[in-house]
């Protein structure tokens, strides 16, 4: 399994939200976020579950890795990424068992698994030349991400939406854009 996912820092040398530049929507939506998993027994009460399936999205270098790890951070949960020179495989059909093997894995306990560069992974299905093995890719990812346990936060990143098929964009529960950020923001973080 140590070829499919990296475990990145303990929890309590992480920066936590507060470290993260964020517009004031986006930053609505981590609180919601936090929310909800903070109130994951509540919420269990009413047959409820909180949403834990996130993309985020934007421009290179502008945060979507730094705010998965703050995520994680806050809820003090692990922080996993995936490793995909270990889950691609040239073989007809492993690239599917191993994203079965690494959900699997991820789901056991609390946590948060980071897939950046997201739309290489699940690409859209009806792109031309493609020879069959990236549809079974996406939607073995659209039937793992299904089954799921909403205790493990999966978050996706990508500066491409336009490469993900619409099917699995419409899974994730929370659609983030992080932005440039604005000339307000930079004199903040100065």
């Amino acid at each position: 399994l140590s070829g499919l996912v990296g475990s990145e820092m303990c929890i309590r040398d992480r920066h936590g939200l507060d470290s993260v530049l964020l517009s004031p929507e986006a930053r609505g939506e981590c609180d919601a976020i936090l929310r909800e998993h903070r109130l994951a027994d509540e919420l269990a009460r009413y047959q409820l579950q909180p949403r834990h399936r996130v993309l985020l999205y934007g421009p290179p270098g502008n945060g979507k890795t730094l705010l998965a790890e703050a995520i994680a951070r806050e809820l003090e949960v692990p922080f996993l990424r995936v490793k995909y020179g270990g889950l691609i495989d040239s073989h007809l059909g492993e690239t599917g068992k191993n994203i079965h093997t690494l959900l699997e894995y991820a789901g056991q306990g609390h946590c948060v698994l980071f897939a950046d560069e997201f739309d290489g992974l699940g690409g859209a299905r009806d792109r031309n030349g493609d020879v069959g093995e990236a549809r079974r890719i996406t939607n073995q990812l659209l039937i793992e991400l299904e089954r799921l346990p909403s205790h493990c936060i999966f978050i996706g990143a990508t500066n491409m939406t336009g490469l993900m098929d619409n099917a699995l964009q419409r899974r994730f529960d929370f659609v983030l854009e992080i932005k440039p950020p604005t000339a307000e923001l930079v004199k903040r973080c100065v």
